[in-house]
């Protein structure tokens, strides 16, 4: 529903050519397009780090956009704006609005020249700023949502460690009998033969806890 009304706000209200949402990957910590338009089937990693001239800028001056179209820019261009706009430059926006928690800058939103061809307005500018605001809060508690999932995971994780380790030290204790008989040579009898449905469900507990263990490694990412 989120991404549903951003792109309709963008695309049909403000009549957008392009945009892009650039975010923190929790996972890997590192940056990649997460929802754009047009769409793009793969998410794209973007080479951005916290000391690139885009974080700078952003930290260093509290600015709540960046323009990157002359007709928009203000004038007297600094080393460290022009820094920033190069970071961008393979999207061609015409402005970057940053998503803040507090201090932390977690990501962007990029936006493209409108489909008609008409500049961006003052009204224009100050309405994707209220909008950036209103999405910061919620991405970020999505966010949040996200680390308090992961926490339980991992705590999870752990007392499933503890039981998995039980198992498979207990567990192939029945195989290992089985085959100390086998190899000794010692003729079938009923004790003997009667190991091998308990080995076998031992063996199927086994891979159970590991399925279980591997279903608890995965992650995923923040979806909108």
């Amino acid at each position: 529903m989120l991404k549903s009304e951003l792109h309709d706000l963008l695309v049909i209200t403000m009549r957008v050519r392009t945009f892009q949402i650039i975010l923190l990957d929790e996972n890997t910590r590192g940056y990649a397009v997460y929802e754009s338009h047009p769409p793009n089937p793969e998410d794209r990693a973007v080479a951005l780090s916290p000391d690139s001239p885009i974080f700078e800028l952003f930290r260093l001056e509290r600015a709540d956009h960046l323009a990157f179209k002359i007709a928009y820019a203000m004038p007297g261009e600094t080393d460290l704006e022009r820094s920033a706009r190069q970071q961008f430059r393979e999207f061609d926006p015409e402005f970057c609005f940053p998503f803040f928690n507090g201090s932390e800058l977690f990501g962007f939103l990029l936006l493209g020249e409108k489909s008609s061809g008409d500049p961006f307005t003052p009204h224009d500018v100050n309405l994707v700023k209220q909008l950036v605001q209103s999405l910061s809060v919620v991405l970020n508690q999505i966010r949040l949502n996200r680390q308090v999932q992961q926490a339980k995971e991992l705590e999870l994780l752990g007392h499933m460690s503890a039981g998995l380790a039980h198992d498979l030290n207990n567990l192939p204790t029945p195989v290992r009998t089985f085959q100390k008989f086998f190899s000794s040579g010692m003729a079938k009898s009923d004790a003997v033969l009667g190991l091998i449905p308990v080995a076998r469900r031992n063996l199927d507990r086994v891979k159970a806890s590991l399925r279980a263990a591997r279903s608890c490694s995965r992650t995923t990412s923040l979806s909108l």
